[in-house]
């Protein structure tokens, strides 16, 4: 059961929706992840709370929350927000230090110190962050004092974070050398942090959920806008079963947060290639449902029926449009 409500979980992360939505994250995200054998070996829902770990670690580096308490940051919090328990122990391997996150070379582990604890603009431009340790070096010994006098612990010896690489570190794109996806867009998708929100707080959604929607929105960022896909392809890309894909969509579809245009299933179709189902993605917080709505469901036909359709078709693209 989520821990938050909207309300609290945008209130616990200072969340300012207007400038604090997007985070880039590499389109290939999906594959690295899913073809990991250590990952695969619990397969789902696993593979959703490593990207979802992802997402949420790298949004606290580029929008500086590390200036939160670390309660709020740290691992423990972080379970809670993505839905997990905070002393759940079974998906360590996935967040730890040198775990699979820091082999993929997704993150790097560092010490606080290099916390990003506030964010550089000039002139609209982002410029990159001053961390902790150089934010501390500027505090006054007044300052310093009174921080301690109050409660707040200064002592970062034993703190950690995750230090997102793909963002921050150049990459190679095609062969060609570019900034980091907080400075270049290049090869990622960019999910809202609305819909991260929507689908921690939500029961019937969920890091499963939002996974399968950050696959679509990458995939409908590289296709002009929606993305003919079908279950199998999902499957093969994110790791993640049939069945667990379909409610996932299928609760995405009641919220809105996704429209599909469903592909006609042909009972006993063979080997005839019927094409798969068209998807949008919403990323507009206010056009999502607060409570599951009903939508278009796919046709169900038998080959014949099929068959006489694409005859049917094929006489009308044949016909003289001045007898049509």
């Amino acid at each position: 059961m989520a821990k938050y409500t909207k309300k609290e979980l945008r209130y616990l992360l200072e969340f300012d929706s207007k400038y604090q939505q997007k985070v880039g994250i590499p389109n290939d995200i999906f594959e690295i992840l899913s073809q990991d054998e250590e990952l695969n070996v619990a397969k789902a829902p696993h593979v959703a709370y490593a990207y979802a770990y992802v997402f949420i670690t790298a949004w606290f580096y580029k929008y500086a929350k590390y200036n939160l308490p670390f309660e709020v940051t740290d691992v423990s919090s972080i379970k809670e927000i993505i839905g997990l328990s905070p002393i759940e122990k079974r998906y360590n391997y996935i967040f730890k230090k040198g775990g699979v996150l820091d082999r993929l070379g997704i993150t790097k582990t560092v010490n606080f110190k290099e916390a990003s604890y506030e964010y550089v603009w000039e002139n609209g431009d982002f410029w990159g962050f001053v961390k902790y340790e150089e934010w501390l070096a500027k505090r006054d010994s007044r300052d310093i004092d009174e921080m301690k006098a109050v409660g707040v612990n200064l002592n970062t010896k034993r703190k950690q974070i995750k230090y997102p690489i793909f963002g921050l570190d150049k990459r190679i794109v095609n062969e060609e050398e570019i900034e980091g996806t907080f400075y270049e867009w290049g090869n990622s998708h960019a999910v809202p942090m609305d819909v991260f929100i929507e689908c921690m707080t939500n029961d019937n959604l969920g890091a499963t959920a939002f996974y399968i929607y950050a696959y679509l929105n990458s995939r409908c960022g590289m296709n002009d806008g929606s993305i003919e896909v079908s279950l199998d392809r999902m499957k093969s890309v994110t790791g993640i079963r049939h069945t667990t894909i379909n409610t996932a969509l299928n609760n995405l579809k009641a919220y809105n947060l996704i429209i599909c245009y469903p592909a006609t299933f042909v009972v006993n179709k063979g080997n005839i290639e019927t094409g798969a189902s068209v998807y949008q993605v919403v990323e507009e917080e206010y056009l999502f449902n607060q409570t599951p709505t009903d939508f278009q469901k796919r046709d169900v036909i038998y080959i014949e029926q099929y068959e006489k359709k694409l005859a049917l078709m094929k006489e009308i693209e044949n016909t003289p449009l001045w007898i049509q």
